[in-house]
């Protein structure tokens, strides 16, 4: 089983459904992090203020830029949830490059959540199962040589 999970977020409907599903199942003392671009940072913020918030978004991954948190994702993963954290565009850029030099061409919005373990976001990673949800290969080849 694993001891941490990483989740990108955007709408954060997976991040919540995943967090949800682990903590009711009984597996408690796993924790799930939620990852968001420093440029899109609704969930964040709405763990912030303690409800959902609505902000302008500006990021290199779309996928993760919604323009304000649900209310019923929110809700979910405030309950399941221990820490949302950011990452910034350039970060997510450089973690995208590694899962394209190990084989997988992934885009922005996917690449995130290995962002935030690569570098160092995620605490008390030594030792432990870590799992880091990765999907999304929406990224054209001339995207992906933009991004170098």
């Amino acid at each position: 089983m694993a001891d941490i999970i990483v989740c990108a977020v955007g709408g954060g409907g997976i991040l919540a459904g995943l967090a949800a599903a682990i903590k009711l199942s009984g597996h408690t003392s796993c924790r799930l992090y939620g990852v968001e671009p420093t440029g899109s940072q609704t969930m964040y913020q709405s763990f912030q203020h303690g409800c959902p918030v609505a902000m302008p978004v500006k990021t290199i991954a779309s996928g993760l830029a919604p323009p304000f948190a649900g209310q019923h994702t929110f809700l979910h993963c405030r309950q399941f949830v221990d820490d949302i954290v950011l990452v910034a565009d350039e970060e997510i850029i450089s973690a995208m490059w590694k899962l394209y030099d190990g084989g997988l061409k992934v885009e922005p919005s996917g690449a995130a959540a290995l962002a935030a373990v690569l570098t160092g976001k995620i605490p008390d990673v030594s030792g432990k199962n870590v799992v880091v949800v990765v999907s999304g290969g929406n990224v054209t080849p001339e995207e992906l040589c933009g991004m170098k």
